[in-house]
């Protein structure tokens, strides 16, 4: 007989009367079928599991999930798996009372084969497979997954199928994510190129989620004319995000939204897609130092320089997100360094500064500062163009009458 289930779920007859409301539940998959397309775009999981407080075979919880991919559904092999649901709503259906995902369910599944007969000494730790935003179980939910599972007759269980091809290319994200280590594609964003794939270290300005997208705002203090023009007393822009409003449907308040620098085309949008946004989402903060993987540099809808990170089709399990957290690693120090001379520039050149960063070009030699007998020099220049032009024009009459004389005495062909 199954314990009862941890602090924050409920068991399955109750949570089967607590109708469109979110809740946390746990239970053994006693049937189910293999993923499939829905009659969208979606694919769907339909699988029924049971608890001591309900049913049998044939006699459960009907679930049924819905995701974009193939690979972010449950991954359920065989009866005897046990299966986390977080964030689920309990809805009647065609008359019959179902389990369905929404936006914000997680999953975690204990598949049956790594689940002891009986408990061992030493720490809980059951192999599992998990979304990537969902956190690695208790010990309490894995003693309640063991409990589940030995509540049933484990020789009903079914085998494990084999996974075909297809679904082998879209494998479950697994309990620890994969961070991708560094390869020779590192780019500075002054050099990346449209339809090229880069990795790129740098810090976070801002961030943002839509939907289960994520945008992150890099900067590594180095400029490309192709990124958005940041203006210092400005809102973010039209090429920043809003909010989670990418698309500015609703209005914004600029106060609340002044860009905090860096100023001019030095920060690339990236857009993340799962499992990175998921990760990006639950762990990156603004101003972290952060390794992205394998980013494409494309351009956006208004038509300026922004980068994407896709699933991977051949690891769709690996994240391609680092907290370099470790302030020694050489390019988060070389981060560093050019944030600080960034700094200590517009410290040093104040309100010369601050025009350039509002976009008012006003050019000035290097170093700084405004050149000594510049209103002298420019004038000298102004009466040198004025000589000039003036010689160009006696010029261009003289040519002009030499024409003309050739013209009066030539005979037509």
């Amino acid at each position: 007989m199954a314990s009862g289930p941890p602090a924050g779920y409920l068991d399955l007859q109750t949570a089967s009367d607590r109708h469109n409301v979110d809740l946390n539940i746990m239970g053994v998959v006693v049937d189910f079928l293999p993923p499939s397309r829905s009659r969208g775009t979606d694919y769907m999981s339909t699988f029924t599991i049971v608890d001591s407080t309900l049913g049998g075979y044939g006699d459960g919880l009907k679930a049924r999930f819905f995701r974009p991919m193939e690979s972010e559904l449950p991954c359920i092999r065989g009866t005897g798996d046990v299966i986390i649901l977080r964030n689920v709503k309990i809805k009647l259906w065609s008359g019959m009372t179902i389990a369905l995902s929404n936006g914000n369910t997680g999953w975690t599944v204990f598949p049956a084969a790594a689940i002891p007969e009986s408990l061992g000494q030493g720490k809980v730790q059951l192999a599992h497979k998990k979304t990537a935003r969902m956190q690695p179980p208790t010990v309490a939910e894995s003693l309640y997954a063991i409990s589940l599972c030995n509540s049933q007759d484990r020789s009903t269980f079914s085998p494990p199928i084999e996974l075909t091809t297809a679904a082998n290319s879209s494998s479950p994200v697994v309990a620890s994510p994969v961070i991708a280590s560094p390869r020779q594609k590192f780019s500075f964003i002054k050099d990346v190129k449209i339809d090229s794939f880069y990795d790129l270290v740098g810090q976070i300005v801002k961030k943002y989620s839509n939907n289960g997208r994520c945008e992150l705002y890099l900067t590594d203090y180095t400029s490309n004319n192709l990124l958005y023009n940041y203006e210092w007393g400005h809102p973010e822009g039209d090429g920043a995000a809003r909010d989670g409003d990418s698309f500015g449907y609703t209005a914004r308040n600029s106060r609340h939204q002044q860009w905090p620098g860096p100023y001019g085309k030095m920060t690339l949008q990236v857009a993340l897609w799962a499992p990175h946004s998921y990760f990006a989402m639950d762990n990156v903060k603004e101003e972290d130092y952060i390794h992205l993987r394998n980013v494409r540099i494309k351009f956006g809808q208004d038509a300026r320089m922004e980068g994407a990170l896709h699933t991977d089709r051949r690891y769709p399990d690996r994240i391609d997100v680092t907290i370099l957290k470790d302030h020694e690693d050489d390019r988060v120090k070389d981060v560093m360094r050019r944030k600080r001379e960034y700094w200590n520039r517009a410290k040093s050149q104040g309100a010369e500064f601050l025009d350039f960063a509002r976009g008012e070009k006003r050019k000035q030699p290097e170093g700084g500062g405004a050149p000594k007998g510049r209103g002298k020099k420019r004038k000298q220049q102004q009466q040198q163009e004025q000589q000039k032009a003036s010689r160009e024009s006696e010029s261009a009459k003289g040519l002009t009458l030499d024409r003309y004389e050739l013209n009066k005495h030539s005979k037509p062909i």
